[in-house]
C-alpha cells in the first residue's frame, strides 16, 4: 500500500462536494490506503468537529462509501475503525 499523505487527505476532507463523483473519488482513494485505516478515520473526525452543517452531511455521506465500499474491497478494518466513532459524529452532524 502507498503511504499516506495527511495534507492531501485534508485538502481533499476540506474540498468534498455534495456530487457521487467527488464522494466516490475520494472513498475509492481511502479504501486504496486501507493500512493507515485508523489515522484517516482520526482525520475524517478531525475534519467534520470543524466543519459547517452542510460539509457534515457530505462527511457522513464519504463515510457510508467507504464502508460499503471497504466491504467489497477487503478493507474491512474500516468497520471497525469508524464504529468508535459513529456515535460523535452522529450527534455532531443531527
Amino acid at each position: 500500500m502507498a503511504s499516506l499523505n495527511v495534507e492531501y487527505f485534508e485538502r481533499k476532507l476540506a474540498g468534498l462536494q455534495n456530487t457521487m463523483d467527488s464522494i466516490q473519488t475520494l472513498s475509492l482513494w481511502i479504501v486504496h490506503h486501507k493500512s493507515s485505516h485508523q489515522q484517516i478515520v482520526q482525520l475524517w473526525m478531525k475534519q467534520l468537529r470543524k466543519s459547517k452543517p452542510p460539509e457534515k452531511l457530505n462527511l457522513m455521506y464519504l463515510c457510508n462509501d467507504v464502508l460499503q465500499n471497504g466491504r467489497r474491497k477487503g478493507a474491512t478494518a474500516y468497520n471497525e475503525s469508524f464504529k468508535t466513532v459513529l456515535v460523535e459524529a452522529a450527534s455532531l452532524t443531527r
